[in-house]
């Protein structure tokens, strides 16, 4: 089964609660995310988060659908990646409420603009 692109979140965190809460009312035990690998690595992250604190099956799987990456999304994806494992660290209400630094933010544009150039 196959549903359209769940628009209400404003980053990956949201976006997968949001996709699995959709899922689960429609009784699926799976979905397939296509993205590039650093982004798979933070959504994987954050279903391992789900499935401790008992908000998502433990046998709910995500199929990886592995698009291309270049240097700059795998710095970009690294720098997301601690941000997201340090919001985590204290669970989903918490990391909910955890924005991303500006400065953060900036520094992860910085080098994905800098690399990307080469």
């Amino acid at each position: 089964m196959r549903w359209g692109i769940e628009g209400e979140s404003k980053n990956s965190l949201e976006n997968l609660l949001n996709t699995i809460k959709k899922v689960k009312k429609k009784g699926a035990k799976s979905i397939g995310i296509a993205s590039n690998p650093s982004h798979l690595d933070r959504y994987e992250d954050i279903l391992k988060q789900a499935k401790k604190e008992g908000i998502v099956d433990k046998n709910f799987k995500i199929y990886r659908i592995e698009t291309d990456e270049s240097f700059a999304d795998k710095f970009y994806g690294a720098i997301s990646r601690l941000f997201y494992r340090y919001k985590l660290s204290s669970g989903l209400d918490e990391a909910k409420k955890r924005k991303t630094p500006s400065w953060l933010k900036k520094l992860a544009n910085f080098g994905y603009k800098l690399i990307g150039k080469k």
